[in-house]
């Protein structure tokens, strides 16, 4: 494998990761609330209970669980997908710049700002001019 390939799969590993660990917390969030909405309804509910009205009361209640359960859901869905596309395009940045730098060339490597033979085979330094 090329280490190009090997950044990827290391950068879509990491997106991976990151995406559950976003959907899990946002779901997480948002399931409290709606538990403790829930839970405010269905008090509110049982004090208002007057004889046979009880079915109605807990169908709305039903109702309002589960579609909380299912926008719950869909802004995981939602938050995963977008955070997996600015993933992409930070691959597709990178890629990119490798292929920039490869058409224009480096001659220079960072660590000792030496000037370095253009094609990176030969590690040694090229001659430097002397300065009067």
């Amino acid at each position: 494998m090329s280490e190009v390939e090997i950044d990827k799969l290391e950068a879509l590993l990491l997106a991976k990761r990151q995406a559950k660990q976003i959907s899990v917390s946002i779901t997480l969030g948002l399931m409290t609330i709606v538990f403790l909405d829930s839970i405010y309804i269905l008090s509110t509910v049982l004090h208002a209970i007057e004889g046979t009205e009880i079915f109605l009361y807990l169908l709305i209640f039903t109702m309002y669980a589960v579609g909380g359960a299912f926008a719950l859901g869909t802004l995981a869905r939602y938050a995963f997908i977008r955070h997996l596309k600015r993933v992409q395009a930070d691959i597709h940045r990178i890629e990119l710049k490798r292929i920039l730098k490869r058409r224009h060339g480096e001659r220079f490597v960072t660590p000792n700002r030496a000037p370095v033979h253009p094609h990176g085979m030969n590690c040694e330094p090229l001659p430097q001019r002397l300065r009067a």
